[in-house]
């Protein structure tokens, strides 16, 4: 995984992106959209860093795109590193997306930093990820709040 600062400018440039109200099947009611927007961006900034001439898209299917391929950033809250055994879920409404990737991230609660955590074909996530259903009970007490589907960051491809 790639820790990243987050930077004051990243910030203002994630809150321009949307309007922030809240959104249809949202499981936080919109509360966690500045943190989607921030990993959209350092998601961006990251790709670029690298070479990779990114676009920003920003639509419901993908938010960027890379020579023709659509990507989806999925973006964990949370003031914890991920580590091998965090989920990275995708809600199961979300499953007919129009998108060629999806790539994880995480941003900390206080969005000081955040982690590229790895991305993975669309098709190839369905095939490891597993279904769970609302309420269903995960390790600890976390408790699914809609179907999803779920693998583990050590599932999933990793920037060197």
């Amino acid at each position: 995984m790639i820790k990243i600062e987050i930077t004051d400018e990243q910030i203002l440039q994630a809150q321009k992106l949307y309007n922030f109200k809240a959104l249809t099947n949202s499981i936080t009611q919109g509360e966690s959209q500045i943190y989607g927007a921030l990993g959209e961006v350092i998601a961006m900034h990251f790709l670029r860093s690298i070479n990779k001439p990114v676009q920003y898209v920003g639509s419901y299917d993908n938010d960027l795109e890379i020579n023709g391929k659509k990507i989806d950033v999925k973006t964990i809250r949370t003031d914890k590193e991920p580590t091998n055994d965090f989920n990275l879920n995708i809600s199961a409404f979300n499953t007919k997306q129009e998108t060629d990737f999806y790539l994880w991230c995480s941003v900390s609660q206080n969005m000081k930093y955040g982690y590229i955590i790895g991305y993975l074909p669309k098709d190839e996530f369905y095939k490891i990820a597993e279904l769970k259903k609302e309420g269903e009970i995960d390790w600890g007490s976390w408790v699914f709040k809609s179907d999803t589907y779920t693998t583990k960051v050590k599932n999933v491809k990793k920037f060197n």
